[in-house]
């Protein structure tokens, strides 16, 4: 899935008249590439679609159908394509993950797109930091040992507090929502 949202949004719509709301799904589906689920009823469908006002539609007089469906080609709009970040960045904490399974007392305590908490019994150190040796870097992107503790609390996704001798040593309380 490519997520894009839009710089400067200036909302545009072509407007078009359908026999049926099965018509209008069809165009739906034809202009966003996406298909719904043919046991769902299309009333059902044409509600899921109209819920992110990317379509408006009304009856006619003659029982057809007036539609109103968002323009993604709009010229006035620049467009930010960012899912090849986030799916490149969950390949990676995916194989990361992967490999740190060889360690058999590894807890998952919290994961986030650019974050990793796991707790492992203090005998399995060694057998960690050699699990992360050719990932560790400096580099921009690159995955960094940011805090070592010998507790943590974990209330909310960016809400955490790592602990160490009785004292907090990385906390987030970023409410993310």
């Amino acid at each position: 899935m490519t997520v894009a949202s839009s710089v400067s949004n200036p909302r545009r719509y072509y407007a078009k008249r359908f026999k049926s709301l099965a018509d209008v799904l069809a165009e739906f589906e034809r202009v966003f590439a996406v298909r719904f689920d043919n046991r769902m009823p299309v009333n059902h469908c044409i509600e899921m679609a109209k819920s992110g006002g990317r379509l408006f539609v009304s009856e006619g007089m003659g029982g057809d159908y007036y539609a109103k469906i968002f323009k993604i080609d709009n010229l006035d709009s620049i467009y930010t394509l960012y899912s090849k970040v986030v799916s490149n960045s969950r390949i990676r904490m995916l194989s990361l993950l992967e490999r740190l399974m060889a360690i058999e007392s590894l807890e998952l305590c919290y994961a986030n797109v650019d974050s990793l908490h796991v707790s492992i019994n203090r005998s399995d150190r060694e057998l960690l930091d050699s699990l992360l040796f050719d990932d560790l870097s400096g580099a921009m992107g690159g995955l960094k040992v940011e805090a070592v503790a010998t507790s943590g609390y974990w209330s909310d996704l960016g809400r955490y507090w790592l602990i160490s001798s009785g004292e907090v040593v990385k906390y987030s309380k970023v409410l993310i929502s």
